[in-house]
């Protein structure tokens, strides 16, 4: 699925819907991760009109080791982001990719993988703000 198609499926929703970021993480997880990557990490973007935009990275530090610990990125999906169209601020879209979250840390076919890391992380990048809301999610 394409990133218009992901954008026209989820502006008909009401926030984030769980069965493309459900799809979307399955997809990402399929790939080969490297092995030596500590901690995994969902970073939240904000685009121009309210377009928002999830990107999974790993790194081969966590928060407690290494201050730096988000730049040591060994992987990263940049390229195939889930973005979707949301008219809220973004507290409200760290709540609901939260629950998407943790939700598929429950029930997600990669869930015991993911959950095999040091850390799992959520963040947001909205203009200067650099914040990482979640450092650990299980």
């Amino acid at each position: 699925m394409n990133m218009l198609n992901i954008i026209k499926n989820n502006r008909a929703e009401q926030g984030l819907n769980y069965a493309l970021f459900e799809q979307w993480l399955d997809k990402n997880m399929c790939k080969l991760v490297p092995n030596d990557a500590v901690t995994i990490c969902f970073r939240l973007y904000e685009n121009k009109d309210k377009q928002w935009r999830i990107v999974l990275s790993g790194v081969d530090a966590n928060e407690a080791e290494d201050r730096n610990w988000e730049r040591n990125v060994i992987f990263s999906n940049q390229e195939t982001p889930l973005v979707w169209v949301e008219d809220v601020d973004w507290t409200q879209v760290n709540s609901e990719t939260e629950d998407v979250l943790n939700r598929y840390l429950q029930q997600g076919q990669f869930c015991h993988k993911i959950k095999q890391y040091k850390g799992v992380s959520l963040g947001i990048n909205r203009e200067n703000l650099d914040y990482c809301l979640i450092s650990q999610l299980f």
